[in-house]
């Protein structure tokens, strides 16, 4: 059963990552071509750059 419970967290946590990363990666791809200008979309960039190093 501690082992079911385990696996079961470690697929939930799996997940969770994978989402983080994709959620990331796509936001930092999106917003790599144009030009910081604004306020925004520095703040947005930003926050790509430090959610995909901690997945």
């Amino acid at each position: 059963m501690v082992i079911l419970s385990k696996m079961f967290f470690a697929k939930v946590r799996l997940f969770a990552a994978l989402g983080f990363l994709l959620y990331g990666g796509r936001l930092f791809l999106m917003l790599q071509p144009f030009p910081v200008e604004s306020k925004g979309r520095r703040k947005k960039l930003q926050e790509a750059n430090i959610i995909l190093p901690d997945v």
